[in-house]
């Protein structure tokens, strides 16, 4: 049975394991950049677990959804995941569970009378208009901290 339910303070080893063992997982995922961005910025977060299992018994993370709730005069009132980052949309071990997070955050944006829902995830999500806004640069590190610094142009 698929649950989706707001994060909780002792939710955070499992969302973060989550986090860090999904191959799109990043650091604008993690718990640590929620905790820094309420601390900097005092945006409010409504982070969304989506878990699997029974009624009974321990239930495992298959996708997590980092949001915060942002005003501004230009862009209006509204739920972005996540601020001050290129990527950071749902991440899920399927399909049905992303689709399902967002559905969730979409209600949630409405019950708390906002303008709109931001994702900026890397796949556009069926059905939802896309903003080519933000760009995404990918390269291969090199253990070599002076190489790296060498190959920014």
């Amino acid at each position: 049975m698929l649950t989706i339910r707001p994060f909780q303070t002792p939710d955070t080893p499992r969302w973060d394991a989550f986090v860090h063992a999904h191959p799109d997982g990043t650091p604008f995922h993690t718990i640590a950049w929620k905790e820094a961005i309420e601390r900097s910025f005092g945006h409010s977060s409504h982070y969304l677990v989506a878990e699997r299992g029974r009624a009974v018994g321990p239930k495992v993370i298959v996708g997590v959804l980092p949001l915060f709730r942002l005003e501004s005069p230009l862009f209006g009132r509204y739920l972005c995941s996540v601020p001050f980052a290129e990527r950071g949309g749902p991440l899920a071990l399927s399909g049905e569970v992303g689709k399902a997070l967002v559905q969730e955050a979409a209600i949630l944006n409405r019950s708390l009378g906002l303008d709109y829902l931001e994702l900026r995830n890397l796949d556009p999500v069926e059905g939802l208009p896309v903003k080519e806004r933000y760009v995404t640069f990918r390269k291969e590190m090199d253990p070599d901290p002076d190489k790296n610094l060498a190959a920014i142009p």
